[in-house]
């Protein structure tokens, strides 16, 4: 798996662009997330499939803040609408 995860990385990061389109593409999805489902729902998808995906395709300097954003959404869903 480690392997696999080294592999995705350096195919990546030979091409900026394809970072750059992915972190756009997920942060859209998000949004798109955020006005068509459930705050709870959207935000645990969000920290679930979002931010794994960030993590093994950027690293941790994407990864970290984009965790921080989830779980304030998550954390903010649960006070506002329960």
């Amino acid at each position: 798996m480690k392997n696999l995860i080294n592999g995705l990385q350096n195919a990546i990061s030979e091409k900026s662009w394809i970072k750059t389109l992915i972190v756009n593409l997920l942060l859209l999805w998000g949004m798109g997330m955020a006005f068509s489902l459930p705050p709870i729902t959207a935000a645990a998808i969000f920290c679930i499939v979002v931010c794994p995906i960030v993590l093994v395709i950027l690293g941790n300097n994407y990864a970290i803040p984009f965790s921080g954003l989830g779980l304030v959404w998550f954390i903010y869903s649960v006070i506002i609408y329960s």
